[in-house]
């Protein structure tokens, strides 16, 4: 009798397994870009991204290392924020604390939509511009400091923006409230707007006072829902 148990549970763990390989595990489709530097600048997202490094980027050790140098994501409608639910996640590891990008995407003075750090004022912000109209700016107090790896998110739910530190929630100052404005998305069909991690694409290093990011970068990651 004992010997007939066996194997009944042997035959039933083989149906269980045989069963699980057909079983379809859906595509992340949400995830429109993912970045963590095992394979060095590779997007492990399904829609495979192309990212160029531009001048002092470097990736060392499965992180990437930012000496004056930017990262461009090729421009694509994948990418397009536009009034839909999203959240930018990215991990930190600065080295300056002055005004420094993190990600964006800048056409000019009058259009953009980028977050950067503040570090006189020890604050991650979210601004965006359309046609020199400021349609959103947030300001988030959240730790930060040189020579530190910190986890960040930056999510938008309907008219709400917040941030997330190492699991903590914080609630932005508000200057410009997004509403339910859609934020631009500069998609051109030469795609010369791309994304830009490390400094808002084609920002100039003096533009608005904010300066390629300084520091390391790790887990780079785009959802939009």
């Amino acid at each position: 009798m004992k010997k007939v148990m066996i194997y009944v549970v042997a035959f039933l763990c083989f149906l269980v397994s045989a069963c699980n390989d057909d079983i379809a595990v859906p595509a992340d489709l949400h995830t429109r870009l993912k970045l963590n530097f095992t394979n060095g600048l590779a997007d492990s997202s399904i829609y495979s991204n192309k990212v160029v490094a531009v001048d002092g980027v470097a990736v060392t050790a499965g992180v990437a290392v930012f000496t004056g140098g930017w990262l461009n994501v090729q421009d694509s409608p994948l990418l397009d924020l536009s009034d839909k639910n999203f959240t930018i996640k990215f991990r930190l590891h600065p080295s300056s604390t002055s005004i420094r990008g993190i990600i964006g995407k800048f056409v000019d003075r009058d259009n953009y939509w980028m977050i950067y750090a503040d570090g006189p004022a020890k604050t991650i912000n979210f601004e965006a511009k359309e046609r020199s109209v400021t349609i959103a700016q947030y300001a988030f107090q959240v730790p930060y400091q040189t020579g530190r790896w910190r986890s960040y998110s930056l999510s938008r739910e309907k008219e709400n923006l917040y941030m997330v530190c190492e699991n903590k929630r914080y609630e932005p100052i508000i200057t410009v409230p997004i509403y339910s404005t859609a934020i631009p998305n500069f998609l051109t069909a030469a795609g010369q707007y791309p994304i830009g991690i490390g400094r808002p694409a084609g920002i100039p290093i003096t533009a608005a006072g904010v300066r390629p990011w300084a520091g390391m970068m790790d887990e780079i990651c785009i959802i939009v829902f």
